[in-house]
């Protein structure tokens, strides 16, 4: 005759199956919170990386690169254009500030005939998140993050062109002329999001410089410094891109700083 399974041989049973469902559920959720993490820190490793080669690309690009302490108007008005730092709609080249002058897309096109044969005006500086949050509207809304809406930057990409005529950003010396005023009216961009600002707000051991630094010559800049760290708060930690006290530093020489204009070419015409 078989013999049944008494009550205790039940409940031990019971008991090992309970403690190897545990372990289970303890291994594949650490699992589950590592892959998230990772996720995290990968988003802003690679949107980083890509925001950072733009940028350099940019000013490697340059013809001109506005010196630091110089002053630009982006905008009269528009919340895209806003400096958040200081107020107003003023930016000075700096820390917080970069601005530069690219040459045509084609040589030999004229400006007044396609935009391709025009200068080409880029700034990037920051934004807190939260203005972006509280202005924009549907079409270019970040997602709601609070635990970092009120904490982080995001860096914003201006760009215009320049038009025909007097709007022409060569001098008859050959020159770039800061005073061009042809790049203003229009609207800034998202250009990476997380931006850590320079004062880490949960960390001050975390605290780096600039976000662009200058060398200058003869009142020319030769070469820019773009260092960028990134932080985002996710499911109570803080994860930082680099993981170190050092922020990505990419140092970058402007390639067309000596170009002069050349009478024969239909930059500006």
């Amino acid at each position: 005759m078989r013999k049944a399974f008494t009550l205790i041989e039940i409940l031990v049973a019971l008991s090992v199956m309970a403690i190897l469902m545990l372990a289970f559920v303890q291994f594949f959720g650490g699992t589950l919170r590592t892959t998230a993490s990772l996720q995290v820190q990968n988003e802003l490793l690679n949107e980083g990386q890509l925001a950072h080669h733009l940028i350099v690309s940019r000013i490697k690009e340059a013809w001109y690169v506005w010196p630091p302490g110089s002053k630009i108007k982006l905008a009269k008005g528009g919340w895209t254009t806003r400096n958040t730092i200081d107020g107003g709609h003023t930016w000075t080249v700096g820390p917080h500030f970069v601005a530069m002058i690219l040459p045509p897309k084609k040589d030999g096109v004229a400006c007044s005939k396609s935009k391709d044969g025009c200068f080409r005006f880029f700034a990037y500086y920051p934004m807190k998140r939260s203005l972006h949050r509280a202005r924009a509207g549907v079409v270019e809304a970040l997602e709601p993050d609070p635990a970092n809406d009120s904490k982080v930057w995001i860096l914003m990409e201006y760009r215009a062109h320049y038009g025909p005529g007097g709007d022409c950003p060569v001098k008859a010396t050959g020159e770039p002329d800061p005073t061009v005023k042809a790049y203003r009216g229009k609207r800034g961009r998202v250009l990476v999001d997380y931006v850590q600002p320079l004062s880490d707000p949960w960390d001050p051991a975390y605290d780096y410089p600039a976000l662009f630094s200058y060398v200058t010559a003869g009142g020319r800049v030769r070469a820019v410094t773009v260092s960028i760290r990134y932080a985002r708060k996710a499911r109570g930690r803080v994860y930082r891109v680099p993981a170190g006290k050092k922020p990505i530093t990419v140092a970058v020489e402007p390639q067309n700083q000596d170009v002069k204009a050349d009478p024969s070419r239909p930059y500006c015409k």
